[in-house]
């Protein structure tokens, strides 16, 4: 008995899918988009929460969250440079409460998305 995987997009330059034993092999890259719409409203939060305390937050910060959500509006939107952009806003939110759980909950909402 396997996993059911229900996959949006594959994209792949050699690939053989449904090998011995239903195993996928090759070279490619699994991209997961079904998942990344959960993270739309998580992020509008996000930047909600940093443009209300934009006194207490880095300009880095505010660009850091503007990028991963215009990344999440690319046709093939690349789920480890959101992580990388959510990472680096955690690290800054710094003492602002707002930003740092609205922060962690897209975080949290990242270790679901298979990358």
């Amino acid at each position: 008995m396997g996993d059911t995987f229900n996959i949006t997009n594959l994209q792949a330059g050699n690939a053989v899918v449904g090998g011995s034993n239903n195993e996928i092999s090759g070279a490619g890259r699994v991209e997961v988009h079904g998942d990344l719409d959960a993270l739309r409203p998580l992020l509008h939060n996000l930047l909600a929460a940093i443009e209300s305390h934009r006194q207490s937050v880095s300009a880095e910060t505010r660009h850091d969250a503007v990028q991963a959500l215009a990344e999440l509006d690319q046709d093939s939107p690349e789920p480890g440079r959101i992580r990388r952009w959510i990472d680096n806003i955690v690290a800054g939110s710094g003492n602002v409460a707002a930003v740092a759980d609205a922060a962690a909950k897209v975080s949290e909402a990242m270790t679901q998305i298979a990358t």
